[in-house]
């Protein structure tokens, strides 16, 4: 989609590009100190559903990447020809689970007397973080940045300058195939020569864009579901506290319910959730997603009990999926019994996040963007404005 906001001579632009487990977005947005992001052009290019190796989803998502890399270069010049633009001054991009793989790692200490606190304190525990987590890498990392530190026990967002005798920190930490990582920067970069690209993962986004959009709610279980995979998230204090990659997705789900082709299968969901599934398949799409209901709850909650073992989970649930399945996951994280993992052991209580959720937060100069757009963009306006 295409669109032009009025152009004053402080802004900067910005690309992005949002690579999933089977789709890659684009926005090309503009960004202007004490005023929220526009975007000025996007698209989305997305893999059929169908079953791949993991070396073809690879090979799909590089293609798609190239042809969206030649729309954002086109864009950017048919928008220039109307309305001078400046050079792109940086470039994001943003990688979900499989190409990326989050952890939080953790390191604590305690002094025998209260401490002054210090940033180097910190950055040292951090490190320390790195060392301990086991499943890491150091040739696959790509960010590493602390998310979450306690003092004698509680979560503190500026805790250098005080005094503690324990400090505990909490460090995000992302891998990424570093041949994987280097093409697709390549690729962007060649789009956009005067932006040398920067990555990050989707658990960083999330924990930025949310806490911007929702400042008022500082904890939160938050699942973001892609083709394969689905990020389990836990906030507390508006900070990163857990985090639970389970490798369950849209597509592994669809497979579940259905024989079909899974594309077929997602229509008749969307149907189903807008009330207009009256049909034979209809029917039996119900009675597939009512047998697929205690597989599903079974691998939540197993993913549920790892990230319970320390503290019960907040009851509220932020919600992130495919459109046409969002309806009948938060009837089922509301209406199944995960009452065992949650604060007031009462049920989760879900919101789904969707695009208009973050109308508040990024505006655009054309059509409707998607959810995963959106959230890329508020955390690229939060990057630009520090």
């Amino acid at each position: 989609m295409l669109g032009l906001s009025s152009l004053h001579k402080k802004e900067n632009i910005v690309s992005v590009a949002d690579i999933g487990s089977g789709h890659v977005g684009y926005a090309l947005v503009e960004v202007r100190k004490g005023q929220i992001p526009v975007i000025l052009a996007s698209a989305r290019a997305v893999l059929p559903l169908e079953k791949r190796t993991p070396a073809q989803v690879k090979s799909g998502i590089l293609s798609l990447l190239d042809d969206i890399c030649k729309k954002a270069s086109e864009e950017y010049v048919q928008i220039h020809a109307r309305q001078s633009l400046p050079l792109v001054s940086a470039s994001y991009v943003i990688l979900q689970a499989p190409w990326s793989e989050s952890e939080i790692a953790h390191a604590e200490t305690v002094f025998k007397k209260d401490t002054h606190i210090t940033d180097e304190i910190i950055a040292g525990l951090a490190q320390e973080a790195l060392k301990t987590d086991e499943k890491l890498d150091h040739n696959n990392l790509f960010e590493a940045g602390v998310v979450r530190v306690s003092l004698n026990g509680y979560p503190t967002k500026k805790p250098a300058g005080k005094e503690a005798h324990a400090v505990a920190v909490s460090a995000l930490i992302s891998q990424c195939e570093p041949k994987l990582l280097a093409n697709i920067k390549e690729k962007l970069q060649r789009v956009f020569p005067s932006a040398k690209p920067s990555a990050y993962s989707r658990v960083r986004v999330l924990l930025s864009a949310l806490r911007e959009m929702r400042p008022q709610s500082s904890d939160s279980m938050i699942i973001d579901m892609e083709n394969e995979a689905t990020n389990c998230i836990v906030m507390r204090d508006g900070l990163i506290s857990e985090h639970f990659l389970v490798p369950e997705g849209t597509q592994t789900i669809l497979k579940r319910i259905s024989e079909g082709m899974p594309e077929e299968t997602l229509s008749l969901m969307r149907m189903v959730s807008r009330g207009t599934c009256s049909t034979p398949a209809c029917d039996k799409l119900n009675s597939s997603l009512a047998l697929a209901e205690p597989e599903i709850v079974r691998i939540f909650g197993d993913a549920l009990g790892h990230l319970v073992s320390k503290h019960r989970l907040p009851n509220e649930l932020l919600l992130i999926s495919d459109p046409a399945l969002s309806d009948w996951l938060s009837t089922i994280f509301s209406r199944i019994d995960f009452s065992q993992f949650t604060v007031t052991t009462r049920e989760f209580a879900p919101s789904v996040i969707t695009s208009e959720n973050l109308r508040a937060s990024v505006a655009s100069a054309g059509g409707a963007i998607d959810t995963g757009l959106m959230l890329a963009v508020s955390f690229v306006n939060t990057e630009e404005r520090n």
